[in-house]
């Protein structure tokens, strides 16, 4: 890290870091509305009632979803709360300190990708679909409020996992397969193939394309239960992210097999590039680095707080 800032020549000490990991849980939960300062005392009361472990050992955080809320109940709030473990976010302290960093603030990828990426939806419901490499982030918004999110096991390694076991690709690390499906059309537009093409390459692209029948079918599962829950709002845009977005035929296989209109942003809404950089779908791998700078949950050690 030092080195790359060297590189770069960046100078600034203060970094806000944004944590992918699946040892952070999250729960949307709704609670009577207080004033903000007292959220946090909340959600720390309550978490024993979220999450099924010893609250000791983690550290809670939470970012609120939309306007409160006026009820027959009275006036309530909607908040997605985060848990991570203790030793994890201490870990990130521990890093800064090695590298003479001054920590502004510690968010995960789950609140960070929500909020780039709520800020780029069209009108209506969108579902931001985040490919990384070994697993998925799914969120459904309508504007700034958070309807869904759900990280699903399987990511584009699901592809060159299979590209590395099969000798025909020619391929010895995950950077040559992942080369291959980025620089070439190896991806099919369907699941329905084409009978009458008995070439050994065609049936290797169905292979491949095949490969990541386990995330699509997540991925409707997802859609499905959506739509259990809110039938009058369907979602009518898909914008696909991460490092899968970079997958030639992956925005033409979501949108005919999930039937909703799939793309990635050709600019971001709230990001300032440099004018010599060209915004494509390898930046939009760090979709979660811009998104931590906008509302980080702020993550705290339990032994730093006052």
């Amino acid at each position: 890290i030092k080195k790359a800032c060297e590189e770069k020549m960046i100078k600034t000490k203060d970094a806000i870091f944004t944590i992918a990991s699946s040892k952070i849980a999250n729960r949307q939960v709704t609670i009577p509305a207080v004033p903000k300062q007292k959220i946090q005392d909340v959600v720390e009361a309550k978490a024993h009632d979220y999450f099924p472990v010893d609250v000791n050992n983690y550290t809670f955080a939470y970012t609120s979803h939309g306007e409160e809320r006026n009820t027959d109940e009275g006036n309530l709030l909607d908040l997605l709360v985060f848990a991570a473990p203790n030793s994890l976010i201490e870990s990130y302290y521990t890093l800064a300190d090695a590298l003479g960093f001054n920590v502004v603030s510690l968010d995960c990828d789950g609140n960070s990708v929500f909020q780039i990426m709520k800020r780029q939806s069209p009108t209506g419901v969108a579902m931001s679909i985040q490919i990384n490499r070994l697993n998925t982030l799914i969120n459904i918004m309508a504007g700034d409020k958070l309807l869904l999110q759900r990280v699903i096991p399987y990511g584009i390694s699901s592809v060159t996992d299979y590209m590395l076991s099969d000798g025909s690709f020619h391929v010895e690390s995950f950077d040559d397969a992942f080369d291959l499906i980025t620089s070439h059309q190896v991806l099919l537009q369907s699941f329905d193939h084409d009978e009458s093409n008995t070439s050994v390459s065609y049936k290797k692209r169905i292979e491949v394309t095949d490969s990541l029948s386990s995330l699509l079918s997540n991925i409707t599962r997802v859609i499905e239960y959506y739509n259990t829950r809110d039938k009058e709002h369907p979602i009518t845009e898909i914008i696909c992210s991460g490092a899968g977005a970079s997958a030639v035929g992956i925005h033409e296989l979501l949108n005919t097999e999930l039937g909703i209109h799939t793309s990635t942003p050709k600019d971001l809404q709230g990001v300032k590039f440099a004018k010599k950089i060209v915004l494509n779908r390898s930046i939009l791998q760090y979709v979660g680095c811009f998104g931590a700078t906008f509302e980080p949950v702020g993550f705290i050690p339990k032994d730093m707080i006052l």
